[in-house]
């Protein structure tokens, strides 16, 4: 599946899906459900999500670099080894998220309200990382 300079939104529902590998690239997605979707491996970037529901959410290894995320739900959503460095988090939730593995710089530690736990299971670079193809 594949989204590319595209507009998602209106309160699509896109709950319970198993689509991983997904591609997301300069599009807005905009009042949509990903709840309890596997998107695992997807490619997310350049994108901006606003009031996006992500939880219980698959995103394990998924790369997020370069997307805005602006009142996203990512309650207890699996983030594992996903890349979300050099990503914009603006009022997002991430209770019960699993963060195990995943890669963020220091830089986005004071926009995330994070747990002890999760702080400590993250993969914190002091730089940014690369920027993504396609920017």
């Amino acid at each position: 599946m594949s989204f590319f300079k595209t507009y998602v939104g209106n309160g699509d529902d896109f709950s319970g899906l198993t689509i991983p590998r997904t591609f997301f690239g300069r599009s807005e997605v905009n009042d949509v459900s990903f709840r309890d979707t596997d998107l695992s491996e997807s490619r997310m970037c350049w994108t901006d999500f606003v009031n996006v529901d992500f939880s219980a959410a698959d995103l394990s290894g998924a790369d997020l670099r370069g997307s805005i995320f602006r009142n996203v739900d990512f309650r207890s959503a699996k983030l594992r080894e996903a890349d979300l460095r050099r990503a914009a988090f603006e009022n997002c939730s991430f209770d019960d998220a699993d963060l195990s593995s995943a890669k963020l710089s220091r830089s986005q530690k004071k926009s995330l309200s994070l747990t002890p736990q999760q702080a400590d299971s993250i993969d914190w670079y002091w730089r940014g990382g690369p920027l993504p193809d396609g920017g």
